[in-house]
Protein backbone atom coordinates (compact mmCIF):
# COMPACT_ATOMS: atom_id res chain seq x y z
CA UNK A 1 0.00 0.00 0.00
CA UNK A 2 1.45 3.41 -0.96
CA UNK A 3 0.18 6.74 0.35
CA UNK A 4 1.12 10.14 -1.08
CA UNK A 5 0.09 13.42 0.59
CA UNK A 6 0.26 16.72 -1.33
CA UNK A 7 -0.24 20.15 0.24
CA UNK A 8 -1.65 23.25 -1.46
CA UNK A 9 1.91 24.56 -2.15
CA UNK A 10 2.77 21.49 -4.23
CA UNK A 11 4.92 19.80 -1.60
CA UNK A 12 4.36 16.08 -1.20
CA UNK A 13 5.51 13.14 0.84
CA UNK A 14 5.04 9.44 0.23
CA UNK A 15 5.28 6.31 2.28
CA UNK A 16 4.43 2.69 1.73
CA UNK A 17 3.76 -0.38 3.80
CA UNK A 18 2.81 -3.99 3.23
CA UNK A 19 -0.67 -5.11 4.17
CA UNK A 20 -1.43 -8.80 4.67
CA UNK A 21 -5.07 -9.83 4.36
CA UNK A 22 -5.87 -13.01 6.32
CA UNK A 23 -8.21 -15.58 4.85
CA UNK A 24 -11.14 -16.30 7.17
CA UNK A 25 -13.02 -19.59 6.91
CA UNK A 26 -16.58 -19.50 5.62
CA UNK A 27 -19.12 -19.45 8.46
CA UNK A 28 -21.93 -21.98 8.52
CA UNK A 29 -25.23 -22.45 10.33
CA UNK A 30 -26.97 -25.87 10.36
CA UNK A 31 -30.61 -26.41 11.37
CA UNK A 32 -31.41 -29.20 13.85
CA UNK A 33 -33.64 -31.69 11.96
CA UNK A 34 -35.74 -32.46 15.07
CA UNK A 35 -36.89 -35.94 16.17
CA UNK A 36 -35.64 -38.74 13.91
CA UNK A 37 -36.71 -42.38 13.47
CA UNK A 38 -34.81 -45.20 11.80
CA UNK A 39 -35.53 -45.68 8.08
CA UNK A 40 -37.37 -42.32 7.96
CA UNK A 41 -36.15 -39.79 5.40
CA UNK A 42 -35.34 -36.32 6.79
CA UNK A 43 -33.89 -33.14 5.30
CA UNK A 44 -30.79 -31.49 6.74
CA UNK A 45 -30.53 -27.78 5.88
CA UNK A 46 -27.97 -25.09 6.46
CA UNK A 47 -26.61 -21.82 5.13
CA UNK A 48 -23.41 -19.84 4.85
CA UNK A 49 -23.41 -16.92 7.26
CA UNK A 50 -21.11 -14.03 8.10
CA UNK A 51 -19.94 -10.95 6.26
CA UNK A 52 -18.31 -12.05 3.01
CA UNK A 53 -18.70 -11.85 -0.73
CA UNK A 54 -19.49 -15.17 -2.36
CA UNK A 55 -18.81 -15.85 -5.99
CA UNK A 56 -18.68 -19.36 -7.45
CA UNK A 57 -15.68 -18.42 -9.58
CA UNK A 58 -13.69 -16.05 -7.33
CA UNK A 59 -14.38 -17.56 -3.90
CA UNK A 60 -15.82 -21.08 -4.19
CA UNK A 61 -16.99 -22.83 -1.01
CA UNK A 62 -17.57 -26.57 -0.74
CA UNK A 63 -19.81 -28.25 1.82
CA UNK A 64 -19.13 -31.79 3.09
CA UNK A 65 -21.63 -33.62 5.33
CA UNK A 66 -20.70 -36.63 7.49
CA UNK A 67 -23.90 -38.14 8.91
CA UNK A 68 -21.96 -40.21 11.47
CA UNK A 69 -23.17 -43.56 10.13
CA UNK A 70 -20.52 -43.98 7.44
CA UNK A 71 -22.30 -41.73 4.93
CA UNK A 72 -20.17 -38.76 3.81
CA UNK A 73 -21.46 -36.65 0.91
CA UNK A 74 -20.92 -33.23 -0.67
CA UNK A 75 -23.77 -30.72 -0.53
CA UNK A 76 -24.48 -28.30 -3.36
CA UNK A 77 -25.04 -24.66 -2.44
CA UNK A 78 -27.92 -22.77 -4.02
CA UNK A 79 -28.81 -19.07 -3.79
CA UNK A 80 -32.10 -18.25 -2.08
CA UNK A 81 -32.89 -14.52 -1.73
CA UNK A 82 -29.20 -13.65 -1.48
CA UNK A 83 -28.41 -16.43 1.04
CA UNK A 84 -26.37 -19.47 0.03
CA UNK A 85 -28.08 -22.60 1.38
CA UNK A 86 -27.86 -26.37 1.13
CA UNK A 87 -30.39 -29.16 1.68
CA UNK A 88 -29.71 -32.91 1.80
CA UNK A 89 -31.97 -35.86 2.50
CA UNK A 90 -30.84 -38.86 4.54
CA UNK A 91 -32.28 -41.82 6.46
CA UNK A 92 -30.57 -43.74 9.25
CA UNK A 93 -30.85 -47.53 8.92
CA UNK A 94 -30.46 -48.05 12.68
CA UNK A 95 -31.47 -46.30 15.86
CA UNK A 96 -29.03 -44.71 18.29
CA UNK A 97 -27.01 -41.57 18.84
CA UNK A 98 -25.14 -40.06 15.88
CA UNK A 99 -23.11 -36.91 15.31
CA UNK A 100 -23.63 -35.01 12.06
CA UNK A 101 -20.59 -32.95 11.01
CA UNK A 102 -21.00 -30.32 8.30
CA UNK A 103 -17.81 -28.63 7.07
CA UNK A 104 -17.60 -25.56 4.83
CA UNK A 105 -14.20 -25.14 3.11
CA UNK A 106 -13.06 -22.31 0.85
CA UNK A 107 -10.66 -22.53 -2.09
CA UNK A 108 -7.69 -21.65 0.15
CA UNK A 109 -8.37 -24.55 2.52
CA UNK A 110 -9.86 -22.56 5.40
CA UNK A 111 -12.68 -24.62 6.90
CA UNK A 112 -15.42 -24.27 9.47
CA UNK A 113 -16.98 -27.45 10.92
CA UNK A 114 -20.35 -27.58 12.70
CA UNK A 115 -21.30 -30.65 14.74
CA UNK A 116 -24.87 -31.59 15.53
CA UNK A 117 -25.69 -34.53 17.85
CA UNK A 118 -28.88 -36.38 16.89
CA UNK A 119 -30.74 -39.31 18.39
CA UNK A 120 -32.54 -41.76 16.11
CA UNK A 121 -35.50 -43.62 17.63
CA UNK A 122 -36.11 -47.33 17.08
CA UNK A 123 -39.12 -48.33 14.97
CA UNK A 124 -40.76 -51.72 15.76
CA UNK A 125 -40.81 -54.19 12.88
CA UNK A 126 -43.90 -54.47 10.69
CA UNK A 127 -45.12 -58.08 10.15
CA UNK A 128 -45.80 -57.21 6.46
CA UNK A 129 -42.08 -57.57 5.77
CA UNK A 130 -42.28 -57.62 1.97
CA UNK A 131 -44.74 -54.66 1.93
CA UNK A 132 -47.28 -56.33 -0.35
CA UNK A 133 -50.28 -55.34 1.80
CA UNK A 134 -50.83 -58.77 3.38
CA UNK A 135 -49.15 -60.92 6.01
CA UNK A 136 -48.42 -64.35 4.57
CA UNK A 137 -45.74 -67.01 4.04
CA UNK A 138 -43.86 -64.66 1.72
CA UNK A 139 -43.29 -62.37 4.70
CA UNK A 140 -41.66 -65.23 6.62
CA UNK A 141 -39.29 -65.86 3.70
CA UNK A 142 -38.51 -62.14 3.45
CA UNK A 143 -37.94 -61.96 7.22
CA UNK A 144 -35.43 -64.81 7.04
CA UNK A 145 -33.63 -63.07 4.14
CA UNK A 146 -33.52 -59.74 6.00
CA UNK A 147 -32.31 -61.47 9.17
CA UNK A 148 -29.26 -62.90 7.42
CA UNK A 149 -28.52 -59.90 5.16
CA UNK A 150 -28.67 -57.22 7.87
CA UNK A 151 -27.22 -59.26 10.71
CA UNK A 152 -25.06 -62.09 9.39
CA UNK A 153 -23.70 -62.45 12.92
CA UNK A 154 -27.26 -62.84 14.28
CA UNK A 155 -27.35 -59.75 16.58
CA UNK A 156 -31.01 -58.81 15.92
CA UNK A 157 -31.56 -56.78 19.08
CA UNK A 158 -28.33 -54.87 18.31
CA UNK A 159 -26.96 -55.10 21.84
CA UNK A 160 -23.52 -56.24 20.69
CA UNK A 161 -24.06 -59.90 21.58
CA UNK A 162 -25.69 -62.93 19.97
CA UNK A 163 -27.92 -64.27 22.74
CA UNK A 164 -31.48 -65.27 23.65
CA UNK A 165 -32.66 -61.69 23.02
CA UNK A 166 -31.94 -62.13 19.30
CA UNK A 167 -34.01 -65.31 19.19
CA UNK A 168 -36.82 -63.47 21.01
CA UNK A 169 -36.84 -60.70 18.36
CA UNK A 170 -37.05 -63.26 15.54
CA UNK A 171 -39.69 -65.41 17.29
CA UNK A 172 -41.83 -62.37 18.11
CA UNK A 173 -41.75 -61.26 14.47
CA UNK A 174 -42.64 -64.77 13.25
CA UNK A 175 -45.42 -65.08 15.86
CA UNK A 176 -46.89 -61.74 14.82
CA UNK A 177 -46.81 -62.76 11.15
CA UNK A 178 -48.36 -66.18 11.90
CA UNK A 179 -51.08 -64.65 14.10
CA UNK A 180 -51.97 -62.14 11.40
CA UNK A 181 -52.09 -64.89 8.74
CA UNK A 182 -54.24 -67.17 10.97
CA UNK A 183 -56.68 -64.36 11.72
CA UNK A 184 -56.83 -63.39 8.07
CA UNK A 185 -56.00 -59.80 8.97
CA UNK A 186 -53.73 -57.37 7.25
CA UNK A 187 -51.81 -54.51 8.82
CA UNK A 188 -53.32 -51.10 8.21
Amino acid sequence: LRLTVTDDDGGSASDSTTVTVANLPPQLQVTDPGPLSEDALFTLTGELTGDFTFDDVVDPVTIRVDFGDGTVVPAALFADQGVHRFALQHAYANDGPFTITVTATDDEGASFPVTLPVSVANVPPDPDVNRDGSVDAFDLAALKSIFYSRNPAGDLDENGFVNAGDLRVLLDAIAAANAAMAAGTQPV
